[in-house]
């Protein structure tokens, strides 16, 4: 182990401590062997005395942690992908609530509207048959489906979120479900 670049031999530097009285706590260090590759090690020193209290020599532990650093750092890497693919499915997934909840409102609820003025004017033109009842039933249908995929659109992708934001939107979730709840806020 020659050290880090520019700098003294790790060995010498822990030698000099220990000799000196002094116990190196645990620690890694980053040093380069011979060949220039990086090195991470786990270092530990403490002096070793006599009976009489004389530093005799010392006792060092340094171990090669460098496949446990370089696994660390995948560990980190991979834990970094992962972060950013969750953010790119929410994303994703945000804005296929989003076209659901605009194709139902555009395109599903405009053609239950048209169907139920339709049914509506023929309920009109005969007001006194036997299927006016009927007539009146598949219009209250109608209405209550509108309502119902109105929420839905609403839940899926509340408009109030990308025009007034997440404030806004949370306020009303609130006051929705003190409504829904019968619950007074204090």
């Amino acid at each position: 182990l020659i050290g880090r670049k520019g700098k003294h031999d790790e060995m010498e530097r822990i030698s000099q401590r220990v000799l000196g009285g002094e116990s190196v706590a645990p620690y890694e260090a980053e040093g380069y062997r011979k060949d220039g590759t990086t090195v991470w090690t786990y270092v530990a020193a403490s002096p070793l005395r006599d009976a009489d209290g004389r530093i005799t020599g010392n006792l060092a532990i340094i171990k090669d942690i460098s496949e446990h650093k370089q696994a660390e750092r995948k560990v980190l890497e991979h834990k970094e992908q992962l972060r950013l693919l969750t953010c790119e499915s929410s994303l994703a997934e945000e804005r296929e609530r989003r076209r659901i909840a605009t194709e139902l409102h555009d395109c599903v609820i405009q053609n239950i509207i048209a169907s139920k003025l339709k049914l509506a004017r023929i309920r009109h033109v005969i007001p006194f048959s036997g299927s006016a009842q009927l007539l009146d039933e598949a219009l209250d249908l109608l209405e209550q489906t509108i309502q119902d995929l109105r929420l839905l659109t609403f839940e899926l992708s509340p408009p109030i979120l990308y025009t007034s934001g997440l404030e806004a939107a949370i306020e009303w979730l609130i006051e929705r479900y003190e409504e829904e709840h019968g619950i007074v806020p204090v």
